[in-house]
């Protein structure tokens, strides 16, 4: 009998420069998606609600701080990895997008390699998760 298996819960944030217009990126450290560039986000902890984990994870990742109830909900999208040897999903993660906005200066800690912000168009010539592209793009209205 095989093991019964569920989606684990995950949450991203969405900050954008005012004046540019720009995402903050985090370019990932470890896997899933490591070295690809992304919103700031990861897990979320047993007893946490989502929007204290993203908050949290922004926070752990670049120094910003948010009110979580300020957080608002963008979108909510499944990310389903590739299969294994056995024919299952190597992960599957039902992400959670906020958008809000933050204080601080953006410093890249615990998962992020790296913070940069980046415009849409500055986006096609990075490695980066093809949701973190769509959602960018949605956003940005193009």
């Amino acid at each position: 009998m095989s093991e019964l298996r569920h989606p684990a819960a995950a949450v991203s944030v969405v900050i954008r420069d005012e004046p540019s217009g720009a995402f903050l990126l985090a370019r990932r450290a470890r896997a899933p998606a490591k070295d690809l560039w992304a919103f700031p986000g990861g897990s979320v902890d047993w007893g946490e609600t989502i929007r204290q984990a993203a908050a949290r994870e922004l926070a752990e990742e670049t120094a910003l701080t948010v009110d979580p109830d300020s957080l608002a909900v963008a979108e909510v999208v499944d990310l389903i990895g590739d299969e294994n040897h056995e024919g299952a999903p190597e992960h599957h993660f039902v992400l959670t997008v906020f958008t809000g906005t933050a204080t601080g200066t953006p410093v890249a800690g615990d998962d992020a390699a790296e913070l940069r912000f980046v415009t849409v168009e500055e986006m096609d010539g990075l490695a980066m998760t093809q949701t973190t592209l769509a959602t960018a793009r949605r956003l940005a209205g193009k």
